[in-house]
């Protein structure tokens, strides 16, 4: 069971960011469920908080917080929503892979997110009374990160700066305090590492991040 809260306030200081650094071993999943959303993997190591990429189930396909293991049962967290989804009929192509993270990106000292937007398409007719609007796509907005400049020693840094020119996607995730939970972003550098010094300064840096689909919250059972 997780804690119960009597905090008004989360601090930032001690959060915990990670990114990711690369993928695991394949795993075979050979069952799955939609509502709750679970997998089946035999001789599993995962441990609740972390995230796997399915893939090989079809629609099911995707990256995912692990929120309780079970034995050989995985189950993702509750924000997964499978309940619309299909099964896949064979699993012999079903694959999931751990997604392995950095150490603490300890340099950072601010972290923001945009809200999401959702299009709101017109569908005023002459029977309307007034304007008339069904919701369409989802923008998820972006993360962004400020830090201080540190090339030659901090892995992390090397890793955005490898992630900006190569437009690779990648996830990170964001640990906070007072048991209040993980979240899980994933998407590519939309506006790379900058510089900004000044004399009497530390030399600052910073990333933007564009999310590629939604975000998750991951809390203790």
């Amino acid at each position: 069971m997780a804690k119960s809260k009597n905090h008004k306030a989360t601090p930032f200081l001690g959060t915990k960011i990670f990114v990711q650094t690369g993928l695991g071993e394949a795993m075979t999943v050979t069952e799955a469920t939609l509502s709750p959303a679970t997998i089946t993997i035999a001789n599993n190591k995962l441990k609740a908080d972390d995230m796997i990429m399915l893939s090989g189930l079809g629609e099911l396909d995707g990256r995912f917080p692990v929120a309780q293991v079970d034995g050989d049962k995985v189950t993702l967290c509750d924000e997964v929503d499978w309940s619309d989804k299909t099964l896949p009929t064979d699993f012999a192509e079903a694959k999931a892979q751990r997604i392995q993270w950095s150490n603490n990106f300890c340099a950072v000292k601010s972290f923001s997110k945009d809200g999401s937007t959702t299009e709101q398409i017109d569908v005023t007719t002459i029977c309307s009374d007034g304007k008339e609007y069904e919701s369409g796509d989802t923008e998820y907005g972006s993360i962004k990160l400020t830090f201080f400049l540190r090339y030659s020693s901090s892995d992390v840094q090397r890793l955005l700066r490898k992630y900006e020119n190569s437009k690779e996607k990648f996830a990170v995730k964001m640990v906070l305090t007072r048991d209040e939970g993980s979240m899980f972003y994933y998407g590519s550098v939309e506006t790379g590492m900058n510089i900004d010094g000044s004399v009497g300064q530390m030399m600052d840096s910073g990333i933007s991040i564009k999310l590629s689909g939604r975000d998750y919250l991951n809390t203790k059972k």
